[in-house]
């Protein structure tokens, strides 16, 4: 189970900073709360797989190297192909996000407290719990209608 005061804090912050685009990478929103969510994960031994998603342009896509999963544009790609390296340089990307990195992490006293459902639902008040409500009823009903098209393709007929 997740920490709900960490789903909390990435929801109150990303609904106070929708609005800011704020391009200092490291300290950039999105990746900092990848970072936490990654090293909460991997740091207590949780089976979940972290995917980021929404990458802008190729230094988002570096500065998330160690996510388990990452969704990038096919232009991005495309870009990384065309990109010209020199040989030195071929296999010098660092990756931000491993285990070692997560067990070192330190939380605060504030993101280890556990929520019962009540204190979380008056907590995020209830326009964002319906919010949250509306988004994971979406959700719920993409993976029914993925599950219907690989249902019309699975099993190949020649198998």
């Amino acid at each position: 189970m997740l920490n709900p005061v960490l789903i909390f804090k990435t929801l109150h912050c990303s609904l106070q900073n929708h609005w800011k685009r704020v391009m200092c990478c490291l300290n950039y929103f999105p990746f900092i709360q990848v970072t936490k969510a990654y090293n909460y994960i991997h740091k207590y031994g949780y089976k979940s797989k972290l995917m980021a998603a929404a990458v802008r342009n190729k230094q988002d896509l570096f500065s998330l190297l160690g996510v388990d999963y990452i969704i990038a544009p096919l232009k991005i790609l495309h870009s990384l192909k065309e990109s010209v390296i020199s040989p030195e340089e071929k296999y010098t990307f660092v990756r931000r996000l491993t285990p070692q990195s997560a067990a070192a992490f330190k939380f605060s006293e504030e993101e280890h407290v556990k929520w019962d459902q009540l204190r979380f639902a008056s907590a995020i008040g209830p326009a964002t719990e319906e919010l949250l409500a509306a988004g994971l009823a979406s959700y719920v009903n993409q993976t029914r209608r993925v599950e219907e098209l690989f249902g019309k393709i699975w099993p190949p007929p020649n198998v």
